[in-house]
């Protein structure tokens, strides 16, 4: 099956962040950086797992930061730019799977795609797989990385 797939073609957009989302980054990462600035070589080695759940909350920033602030409604650059290249390539006749380490950025996606009538096709996922070989029909879906390879 993998080999009826085509060829895989790699764009890279860089997405720069403003407004409410970009001083919300700066904010953790220079207090990231004054964690780090008062830890010493003991207490580093000790406080890994803490540093690694903020780096991971840099990440989260980046990808929409209503990912872990419940009340955030601001800008969310990274989801703005994927929907103008999801549209687009809608728009071309395109078909799209779209991957996510945090499986909370599909749900974002799923939410935004519902209000913007994008997605309206819920299907099993080996009539899903089917219809992304065959070319029937479907425009576009989200599924995580493990519910594809499963599908594979």
């Amino acid at each position: 099956m993998l080999k009826e797939l085509p060829d895989k073609i790699e764009k890279v957009v860089s997405v720069h962040l403003e407004g409410e989302q970009k001083k919300l980054y700066d904010a953790y990462a220079q207090r990231l950086k004054l964690y780090l600035a008062k830890q010493s070589p003991e207490e580093f080695r000790q406080s890994k797992l803490e540093i690694l759940k903020e780096l991971t909350r840099l990440r989260q920033l980046c990808c929409g930061p209503s990912l872990f602030l419940e009340h955030y409604h601001s800008e969310n650059a990274k989801l703005d730019t994927c929907m103008e290249l999801v549209k687009q390539a809608i728009e071309n006749g395109h078909k799209i799977l779209l991957f996510s380490q945090f499986t909370s950025v599909l749900d974002e996606l799923q939410k935004t795609f519902k209000h913007e009538q994008i997605l309206n096709l819920q299907k099993a996922k080996s009539d899903l797989v089917e219809e992304i070989l065959s070319g029937d029909g479907i425009k576009s879906t989200v599924l995580n990385r493990d519910e594809l390879l499963q599908m594979l």
